[in-house]
């Protein structure tokens, strides 16, 4: 995980996607989850590439 950060009812964190076979980076995105009153995820929202 490159970063996280949370605010209110909202979760943001970056992600990176690695081969098995040499370890590099291939891809990765960003990451939005809205939170419940309970603190369950209620929405998921990515973004391949960002």
């Amino acid at each position: 995980m490159r970063y996280a950060s949370t605010a209110h009812c909202v979760v943001v964190f970056g992600w990176e996607t690695m081969s098995t076979e040499t370890g590099d980076v291939v891809g990765g995105g960003l990451e939005f989850l809205v939170l419940d009153d309970n603190g369950r995820i209620k929405a998921d929202y990515m973004f391949p590439g960002a």
